[in-house]
Protein backbone atom coordinates (compact mmCIF):
# COMPACT_ATOMS: atom_id res chain seq x y z
CA UNK A 1 0.00 0.00 0.00
CA UNK A 2 2.51 2.22 0.91
CA UNK A 3 4.77 1.58 -2.24
CA UNK A 4 1.55 2.05 -4.40
CA UNK A 5 0.49 5.40 -2.97
CA UNK A 6 4.06 6.82 -3.14
CA UNK A 7 4.29 6.00 -7.08
CA UNK A 8 0.65 7.31 -7.39
CA UNK A 9 0.59 10.33 -5.38
CA UNK A 10 -2.77 11.53 -7.23
CA UNK A 11 -4.56 9.14 -5.18
CA UNK A 12 -4.52 10.94 -1.83
CA UNK A 13 -6.68 13.86 -3.78
CA UNK A 14 -9.70 14.74 -1.18
CA UNK A 15 -11.71 13.64 -4.11
CA UNK A 16 -10.91 9.84 -3.62
CA UNK A 17 -11.79 9.92 0.03
CA UNK A 18 -15.31 11.53 -0.88
CA UNK A 19 -15.35 8.81 -3.63
CA UNK A 20 -14.56 5.97 -1.29
CA UNK A 21 -16.73 6.97 1.30
CA UNK A 22 -19.73 7.38 -0.70
CA UNK A 23 -19.09 3.95 -1.92
CA UNK A 24 -18.85 2.91 1.51
CA UNK A 25 -22.42 4.15 1.93
CA UNK A 26 -23.97 2.67 -0.97
CA UNK A 27 -22.14 -0.61 -0.71
CA UNK A 28 -23.62 -0.48 3.31
CA UNK A 29 -27.07 0.07 1.86
CA UNK A 30 -26.71 -3.21 0.03
CA UNK A 31 -25.66 -5.15 2.97
CA UNK A 32 -21.78 -5.64 2.14
CA UNK A 33 -20.46 -4.36 5.55
CA UNK A 34 -17.14 -5.98 5.19
CA UNK A 35 -16.41 -3.89 1.74
CA UNK A 36 -18.35 -0.81 2.90
CA UNK A 37 -15.86 -0.76 5.89
CA UNK A 38 -12.63 -1.43 3.87
CA UNK A 39 -14.33 1.79 2.04
CA UNK A 40 -14.00 3.59 4.97
CA UNK A 41 -10.59 2.53 6.05
CA UNK A 42 -8.96 2.74 2.39
CA UNK A 43 -10.84 6.61 2.15
CA UNK A 44 -9.87 7.63 5.80
CA UNK A 45 -6.12 6.40 5.54
CA UNK A 46 -5.44 8.77 1.79
CA UNK A 47 -7.45 11.80 3.78
CA UNK A 48 -4.80 10.87 6.80
CA UNK A 49 -1.49 11.05 4.49
CA UNK A 50 -3.06 14.14 2.42
CA UNK A 51 -2.98 15.93 5.98
CA UNK A 52 0.08 15.63 7.18
CA UNK A 53 1.63 17.60 4.52
CA UNK A 54 4.47 16.79 1.41
CA UNK A 55 5.94 13.77 3.26
CA UNK A 56 2.35 12.67 5.17
CA UNK A 57 2.43 9.13 3.01
CA UNK A 58 5.80 7.89 4.70
CA UNK A 59 5.15 9.86 7.76
CA UNK A 60 1.81 8.21 8.41
CA UNK A 61 2.89 4.99 7.93
CA UNK A 62 6.04 5.13 9.96
CA UNK A 63 3.74 6.95 12.75
CA UNK A 64 0.72 3.90 12.51
CA UNK A 65 3.58 0.85 12.67
CA UNK A 66 5.66 2.64 15.47
CA UNK A 67 4.82 0.44 18.51
CA UNK A 68 2.29 2.42 21.03
CA UNK A 69 2.06 5.50 19.17
CA UNK A 70 -1.23 6.96 19.29
CA UNK A 71 -1.78 7.98 15.81
CA UNK A 72 -2.76 4.27 14.99
CA UNK A 73 -5.18 4.39 18.03
CA UNK A 74 -6.50 7.39 16.74
CA UNK A 75 -6.48 6.01 13.10
CA UNK A 76 -8.11 2.84 14.10
CA UNK A 77 -10.67 5.07 16.27
CA UNK A 78 -11.65 7.00 13.39
CA UNK A 79 -12.51 3.98 10.93
CA UNK A 80 -14.85 2.58 13.58
CA UNK A 81 -16.66 6.13 13.96
CA UNK A 82 -16.92 6.69 11.09
CA UNK A 83 -18.45 3.22 9.69
CA UNK A 84 -20.49 3.24 12.77
CA UNK A 85 -22.17 6.58 11.72
CA UNK A 86 -22.68 5.02 8.06
CA UNK A 87 -24.00 1.72 9.69
CA UNK A 88 -26.50 3.83 11.75
CA UNK A 89 -27.89 6.29 9.45
CA UNK A 90 -28.33 3.72 6.30
CA UNK A 91 -30.51 1.33 8.91
CA UNK A 92 -32.34 4.60 9.17
CA UNK A 93 -32.80 5.38 5.69
CA UNK A 94 -33.61 1.40 4.87
CA UNK A 95 -36.31 1.76 7.84
CA UNK A 96 -37.66 5.16 6.24
CA UNK A 97 -37.74 3.58 2.92
CA UNK A 98 -39.96 -0.14 4.13
CA UNK A 99 -43.30 1.82 4.20
CA UNK A 100 -44.93 0.56 0.82
CA UNK A 101 -42.51 1.60 -1.49
CA UNK A 102 -42.68 0.02 -4.88
CA UNK A 103 -38.88 0.21 -5.07
CA UNK A 104 -38.61 -1.24 -1.68
CA UNK A 105 -36.37 -3.97 -1.55
CA UNK A 106 -35.12 -3.15 -5.20
CA UNK A 107 -31.05 -2.66 -5.33
CA UNK A 108 -30.29 1.25 -6.22
CA UNK A 109 -27.48 3.20 -5.45
CA UNK A 110 -28.38 6.66 -3.74
CA UNK A 111 -26.28 9.33 -2.88
CA UNK A 112 -26.72 10.56 1.41
CA UNK A 113 -24.54 12.52 3.61
CA UNK A 114 -23.69 10.05 6.02
CA UNK A 115 -24.28 12.83 9.07
CA UNK A 116 -27.77 14.19 9.15
CA UNK A 117 -26.37 17.25 9.85
CA UNK A 118 -24.31 17.71 6.54
CA UNK A 119 -25.87 18.31 3.59
CA UNK A 120 -24.30 17.10 -0.32
CA UNK A 121 -23.89 19.96 -2.36
CA UNK A 122 -23.58 19.79 -6.71
CA UNK A 123 -21.54 22.52 -8.70
CA UNK A 124 -21.68 22.33 -12.11
CA UNK A 125 -18.74 23.18 -13.54
CA UNK A 126 -19.21 26.50 -16.02
CA UNK A 127 -19.33 25.98 -19.09
CA UNK A 128 -16.93 28.28 -20.25
CA UNK A 129 -13.68 27.79 -18.65
CA UNK A 130 -9.64 28.24 -19.37
CA UNK A 131 -9.25 26.26 -16.24
CA UNK A 132 -8.49 22.42 -17.49
CA UNK A 133 -10.10 20.61 -14.13
CA UNK A 134 -13.10 22.46 -14.77
CA UNK A 135 -12.91 21.52 -18.88
CA UNK A 136 -12.39 17.88 -18.14
CA UNK A 137 -15.26 18.55 -15.32
CA UNK A 138 -17.51 19.54 -17.99
CA UNK A 139 -16.73 16.77 -20.54
CA UNK A 140 -18.09 14.31 -17.66
CA UNK A 141 -20.69 16.44 -17.54
CA UNK A 142 -21.84 16.58 -20.70
CA UNK A 143 -21.26 12.68 -21.19
CA UNK A 144 -24.18 12.06 -18.73
CA UNK A 145 -27.76 11.10 -20.10
CA UNK A 146 -29.77 14.15 -20.50
CA UNK A 147 -32.70 13.80 -17.52
CA UNK A 148 -28.92 13.22 -15.56
CA UNK A 149 -27.88 16.46 -16.43
CA UNK A 150 -31.63 18.14 -15.82
CA UNK A 151 -31.04 16.86 -12.46
CA UNK A 152 -27.77 18.25 -11.43
CA UNK A 153 -28.47 21.90 -13.09
CA UNK A 154 -31.83 21.73 -10.43
CA UNK A 155 -29.06 21.16 -7.94
CA UNK A 156 -31.59 19.00 -6.25
CA UNK A 157 -30.46 16.15 -4.29
CA UNK A 158 -33.87 14.00 -4.98
CA UNK A 159 -33.88 14.98 -7.97
CA UNK A 160 -30.74 13.22 -8.84
CA UNK A 161 -31.44 9.90 -6.42
CA UNK A 162 -34.89 9.94 -8.61
CA UNK A 163 -32.47 9.69 -11.38
CA UNK A 164 -30.02 7.16 -10.00
CA UNK A 165 -32.49 4.73 -8.87
CA UNK A 166 -33.98 4.32 -12.67
CA UNK A 167 -30.45 3.10 -13.30
CA UNK A 168 -28.92 -0.35 -13.63
CA UNK A 169 -26.58 -0.65 -10.18
CA UNK A 170 -23.41 -1.07 -12.08
CA UNK A 171 -24.06 2.21 -14.13
CA UNK A 172 -25.15 4.41 -11.11
CA UNK A 173 -21.92 3.47 -9.41
CA UNK A 174 -20.47 4.49 -12.59
CA UNK A 175 -22.30 7.95 -12.57
CA UNK A 176 -21.13 8.63 -8.84
CA UNK A 177 -17.51 7.86 -9.34
CA UNK A 178 -17.55 10.19 -12.18
CA UNK A 179 -19.50 12.67 -10.40
CA UNK A 180 -16.65 12.79 -7.51
CA UNK A 181 -14.11 12.63 -10.68
CA UNK A 182 -15.40 15.76 -11.89
CA UNK A 183 -15.78 17.65 -8.19
CA UNK A 184 -19.60 17.92 -8.69
CA UNK A 185 -20.20 16.95 -5.32
CA UNK A 186 -19.30 18.07 -1.53
CA UNK A 187 -20.00 18.53 1.37
CA UNK A 188 -21.34 21.30 3.43
CA UNK A 189 -21.94 21.15 7.46
CA UNK A 190 -25.17 22.32 8.21
CA UNK A 191 -26.28 24.83 11.14
CA UNK A 192 -26.73 23.97 14.16
CA UNK A 193 -29.47 24.91 16.48
CA UNK A 194 -28.61 24.48 20.10
CA UNK A 195 -31.99 25.43 21.39
CA UNK A 196 -33.63 21.82 20.33
CA UNK A 197 -32.47 18.44 21.96
CA UNK A 198 -31.22 17.17 18.41
CA UNK A 199 -28.80 20.59 18.15
CA UNK A 200 -27.68 20.40 21.94
CA UNK A 201 -26.28 17.00 20.85
CA UNK A 202 -24.56 18.25 17.96
CA UNK A 203 -23.14 20.67 19.78
CA UNK A 204 -21.18 18.05 21.98
CA UNK A 205 -20.26 16.05 19.51
CA UNK A 206 -18.61 19.06 17.35
CA UNK A 207 -16.57 19.85 20.87
CA UNK A 208 -15.21 15.96 20.97
CA UNK A 209 -14.44 16.57 17.88
CA UNK A 210 -12.23 19.58 18.50
CA UNK A 211 -11.08 17.89 21.44
CA UNK A 212 -10.27 15.47 19.30
CA UNK A 213 -8.77 17.33 17.11
CA UNK A 214 -6.43 18.51 19.44
CA UNK A 215 -5.15 14.87 20.54
CA UNK A 216 -4.97 14.31 16.98
CA UNK A 217 -1.86 17.11 16.56
CA UNK A 218 0.49 13.98 17.56
CA UNK A 219 -0.51 12.36 13.87
CA UNK A 220 -0.40 16.09 12.03
CA UNK A 221 -2.51 18.78 11.08
CA UNK A 222 -3.58 19.65 7.27
CA UNK A 223 -1.13 21.76 5.65
CA UNK A 224 0.94 22.31 9.03
CA UNK A 225 4.49 21.68 9.78
CA UNK A 226 5.52 18.15 10.10
CA UNK A 227 7.87 17.33 13.54
CA UNK A 228 9.45 13.99 12.94
CA UNK A 229 9.05 11.25 15.99
CA UNK A 230 11.41 11.30 18.92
Amino acid sequence: MLQFISEHPEVVAEKETDGLLVEAFNSQLQGKEGYAWQCVHQGLLLQYCRSLGRDGVSLFFKRITTKEHQAATLFRNDINETYNKIKTRTAELAKEGSGGDDSAGVEQIQLHAVDPNTKITINIPPEQSENPDDAASRDIFASFPQDLRDALKSESLDEVNKVLGKMPVEEAEDVVEKLSQGNMLSLEEGIVDATTEEGKKKLEEIEAEGQKGKQAEEVGEPGGEVTELD
